[in-house]
């Protein structure tokens, strides 16, 4: 049976990144590798990948195991205005063309959930899976954060997410959100 998988912020051979972030990887290509090599552990090729932006070089693409469906980061619109002259579709056909099983401009709904890079577009009456934010907070009120840097450098699964669904709605209390 396929399963689904969620991710954000790999940002693939992006030297910023790593060092902003603090990522523990002596150079870009062992964080590639790493992250990689995580995702097609966790992974297989019938399984998909919901990647929620700023995915990096997307040629990496063609190196992962899953099916990927990236939906835009702020790092995709640039791209898309920068190189693309702001033709999402032709952006979109070009990814395809790498490997993405499909790219979505900005958000989706999937399994009763809502799918966005930025946090602050959640959604009140859906959990949230967001990134955007790196290791910056990993739960909101209704909210995950699934980019990398907060697991592992890897993907997080269904199952997971489920896990910090049930914590966030019926074990949190308010001092969680509220420092």
């Amino acid at each position: 049976m396929p399963e689904d998988f969620y991710s954000s912020d790999t940002h693939y051979s992006h030297e910023r990144t790593r060092q902003l972030s603090r990522r523990p990887f002596a150079n870009v290509t062992d964080m590639d590798e790493a992250m990689i090599l995580r995702t097609n552990a966790m992974c297989r090729h019938i399984d998909t990948l919901y990647h929620l932006g700023d995915f990096g070089d997307y040629r990496v693409v063609s190196r992962l195991v899953p099916r990927v469906i990236l939906i835009c980061g702020n790092y995709e619109h640039d791209d898309i205005n920068k190189f693309y002259g702001g033709d999402f579709q032709l952006f979109r056909r070009r990814l395809i063309q790498l490997g993405f099983k499909d790219v979505i401009l900005n958000s989706m709904g999937h399994r009763g959930m809502w799918l966005n890079h930025f946090p602050n577009r959640r959604v009140e009456d859906r959990f949230n899976l967001f990134g955007h934010i790196h290791r910056l907070q990993m739960v909101k009120h209704n909210g995950l954060n699934v980019g990398v840097d907060c697991h592992d450098y890897a993907p997080v699964s269904t199952d997971t997410v489920e896990f910090y669904r049930n914590f966030i709605e019926n074990v949190c209390d308010d001092e969680v959100f509220n420092p």
